[in-house]
């Protein structure tokens, strides 16, 4: 009996620690410099680990091991990152050592991975004066490696099946045996935050419609506004973040035409919307929205032909669509490229079309981006 439920306990806690969360313990990274023909073990000027855990902890749950290395001339060892992973009762340590060339900086970082008992190596190697830029090259070798592990669980689906039958058969037999009903561990669903983000946009409009282009043609458009982030969002869709977000837009664009009639357009828009956000991979996200549009235009048109002068103002509604590409670069920042068309409920009118480049600052919250 005793064996039997220490067997479908394991069997659970290992899968549901696979598919559903990764913890990374990460180890003094040691330094040395090179004298002659032998390396010498020195401090160097930042904590390296301490580095490294700020790239990794956006993504996945880090956390520092400041206990010294049995060898303290060596450092880690693989047998220390399997005691490690032991431990603290994980699957991933984090280990390695920089070694400074005399004129660049040579990382081998190496990760022990528990469950597959293997070690996988990273390397990377940078001028000395580029510390930050090697510590973000080996933290995006170990993210690939991540995004290409977490893939790996489709196949084990037949394993996984062959399990669930073996442990449905131990169950019936604890039930006949009247054993006392387990819990199975549930899947933790990803932490929400209220977050309010800030986008800033500049870009090029124009007119669809063939007469309008001849008529105005689009230069420029700006716009700013807010971006906020409920608490209350979605699970996760295919093992990805994906969020909902409102926003509140507001621009100004100016037309002019190359005829000879003389043309100009000043339009001021108000812009609410419904945005939805995919992550497709670690800092890239798609997204795609919908909302109205309230829109003044202040028009001045001169018909040289018949000495004719016109200032007149316009008011339009209408919808609003768009498309966009997302890339976080941390919590605070993000850059975007996208299209926004715009379709007025008045007869007469050509759609609007208008590609735009902006930035996205997070004034509240993002703790959570990836």
């Amino acid at each position: 009996m005793f064996r039997i439920s220490s067997l479908i306990t394991f069997v659970l806690l290992t899968a549901n620690t696979y598919l559903f969360g990764i913890d990374i313990i990460i180890t003094p990274i040691n330094y040395f410099e090179k004298s002659g023909n032998n390396y010498i073990k020195t401090a160097y000027e930042k904590d390296i680990a301490v580095d490294i855990e700020e790239w990794l902890n956006r993504y996945y749950s880090t956390r520092l091991d400041k206990n010294p290395p049995n060898d303290k001339l060596i450092g880690v060892s693989e047998i220390d990152a399997r005691r490690l992973s032991e431990f603290y009762q994980v699957n991933y340590v984090l280990f390695g050592t920089i070694r400074d060339e005399g004129g660049c900086l040579n990382a081998e970082i190496k990760l022990y991975n528990e469950r597959q008992n293997e070690y996988i190596s990273f390397l990377a190697s940078d001028a000395n004066t580029y510390y930050n830029r090697l510590i973000k090259t080996i933290c995006e070798h170990i993210l690939d490696w991540f995004h290409v592990e977490k893939d790996k669980v489709g196949r084990l689906n037949n394993e996984i099946d062959e399990l669930r039958e073996e442990i449905g058969v131990l169950k019936s037999e604890l039930n006949s045996k009247k054993a006392p009903e387990k819990h199975i561990l549930q899947k933790e669903e990803p932490v929400h935050e209220v977050t309010l983000r800030m986008p800033v946009r500049a870009g090029y409009w124009t007119y669809t419609g063939t007469d309008w282009i001849e008529f105005v043609q689009g230069t420029t458009e700006g716009s700013f506004g807010l971006d906020f982030s409920p608490e209350l969002q979605f699970t996760a869709f295919g093992g990805r973040r994906n969020e909902i977000t409102f926003s509140l837009l507001f621009g100004y664009s100016y037309g002019t035409t190359s005829k000879r009639d003389i043309v100009n357009v000043h339009n001021i828009l108000i812009n609410p919307s419904i945005n939805y956000f995919l992550n497709v991979y670690t800092n890239n996200w798609l997204a795609g929205s919908v909302g109205v549009i309230f829109e003044h235009g202040i028009w001045h048109v001169e018909e040289t032909d018949y000495g004719v002068i016109r200032d007149y103002q316009q008011f339009l509604t209408g919808i609003s669509t768009s498309f966009e590409y997302l890339y976080r670069f941390n919590k605070t920042m993000a850059m975007e490229l996208g299209a926004n068309m715009y379709f007025y409920f008045a007869e007469n009118t050509s759609q609007v079309i208008k590609m735009y480049l902006g930035a996205v600052f997070t004034l509240l919250g993002g703790n959570y981006e990836k």
